[in-house]
């Protein structure tokens, strides 16, 4: 009888408990990048707002998603002080229907004194874009170049951008594509410049345009694959940074079920740009950033984004599937290394600064990447900071179905080894055991 007492009561502390929890609430969110919890992104939005934001459901009283939407809503009213919602039954109030304007069931109507904005789907991600949108006088321009064999920003193809467009769209940033050719003139009001992926060399006097752009105040962001050379090295040059002739590998590192040159990095270094992303980042294919110290910058450089220290740069070549490739003393670039850096310049006669920011990969935002772990993630928090100053805050930007579990390739192996392996051998083991001993005892 003493040996259940223990037992007796934590089985009886564990009742009080769910008791407790049941009667105040309360959750403790355990998933993976707090899909069921604001994110950074969210509550800074909330916390900011510089007005009154009234939301109104409008949701029939039988309908499933009313209670999820309620959860939701709740979450902004908690974080944001200036944040209040209401839940309407359209069929029992047609007048209030009326007044919002409103033609359909399931939608939310954020209204900002004359100002309102209507979203359709209940997701965080929309909700915290209304949200910008409701109270920002001019969106964001963001020119994308073409002319150089980028990655086209409105195909629906895996090596497409369209994924990432949309992110961008959502969050009242204008997209329109920019010819880069030749004796070009950067439209006025562009916030941002993106380049990403190109494979046709810059000529000189494109480099000289690009230049006089950053340094009278612009905004460019460089999404630069291994193997590319030409100008755009010398771009990267003029303000202080060296894109390495390599391709990042790590064996320990490595997406699980992929070859050594598709990396998971996890860190982010402290910058504003990427203030607030907590997760993993998938490289599919990309080369290490380095200080350029003879470089004409004159500003300040940064870096983003960090592999672990299991990875190196590999300079020689690499055969299908990565499987023979090995560290060479002297000849490869030992990690940890940086595949994200950012590059300050400031203007003369002004506080405003130029800027110039590469990841040496462009695949991990196109369609294919863009919604795995924190690729969408980390596209738009440096647009949204680059183009507008705004941080990262780890908003989910391009959101999928289903949340993959993302493992490298020791904890793949670590997970094939206990589920696989060690955990059918030790239900072996036990019902040998008891085999063993029934028949003893028969």
């Amino acid at each position: 009888m003493t040996r259940r007492l223990p037992f007796a009561l934590f089985a009886l502390l564990l009742l009080l408990a769910v008791a407790v929890a049941d009667r105040y609430g309360g959750r403790v969110d355990l998933t993976r990048g707090g899909r069921h919890s604001l994110s950074t992104r969210s509550k800074e939005v909330l916390r900011h707002l510089p007005g009154r934001v009234d939301a109104s459901a409008f949701y029939r009283g039988e309908d499933l998603k009313a209670g999820n939407v309620r959860d939701l809503l709740l979450l902004y009213e908690k974080e944001g002080r200036r944040f209040r919602f209401t839940f309407v039954d359209p069929d029992r109030n047609p007048n209030e229907v009326a007044r919002a304007g409103v033609r359909r069931y399931g939608v939310i109507v954020l209204e900002a004194g004359d100002r309102k904005e209507t979203v359709y789907n209940w997701s965080e991600n929309s909700m915290t874009a209304a949200l910008v949108r409701l109270f920002r006088e001019t969106p964001l321009t963001v020119r994308v170049t073409t002319g150089h064999g980028e990655n086209d920003g409105e195909s629906s193809e895996d090596g497409g951008m369209s994924l990432a467009w949309e992110a961008l769209h959502a969050e009242a940033i204008d997209t329109a594509l920019f010819t880069a050719v030749g004796e070009f003139a950067l439209p006025g009001g562009t916030d941002l410049v993106v380049m990403a992926g190109p494979k046709v060399p810059l000529t000189p006097g494109e480099v000289d345009r690009f230049e006089r752009f950053i340094r009278a105040g612009g905004k460019m962001l460089l999404l630069l694959d291994p193997g590319v050379s030409g100008g755009v090295l010398d771009l990267l040059n003029r303000f202080g940074m060296e894109a390495r002739r390599d391709v990042v590998v790590d064996r320990s590192g490595r997406l699980f079920g992929t070859d050594a040159t598709t990396i998971v990095v996890e860190r982010y270094d402290t910058h504003d740009a990427t203030r607030g992303l907590r997760g993993a980042t998938v490289l599919a294919g990309c080369r290490s950033i380095v200080p350029f110290r003879r470089g004409a910058g004159g500003g300040e450089v940064r870096s983003l984004l960090t592999t672990g220290d299991g990875a190196w740069g590999e300079t020689g070549p690499i055969g299908p599937g990565g499987k023979n490739i090995r560290f060479d003393e002297g000849k490869d670039h030992p990690g940890p290394l940086c595949v994200g850096m950012i590059a300050s310049v400031p203007v003369p006669g002004s506080e405003a600064k130029g800027r110039l920011a590469v990841i040496g990969d462009s695949d991990f935002a196109t369609n294919r990447y863009v919604s795995e772990a924190l690729n969408g993630d980390l596209f738009l928090a440096l647009v949204r900071w680059m183009a507008g100053g705004e941080s990262a805050g780890g908003i989910r930007a391009v959101e999928g179905g289903e949340e993959l579990l993302l493992l490298s390739a020791t904890r793949g192996k670590i997970l094939f080894w206990a589920v696989v392996v060690a955990v059918p051998a030790l239900w072996a083991l036990i019902g040998g055991a008891v085999a063993f001993r029934w028949r003893r005892r028969g």
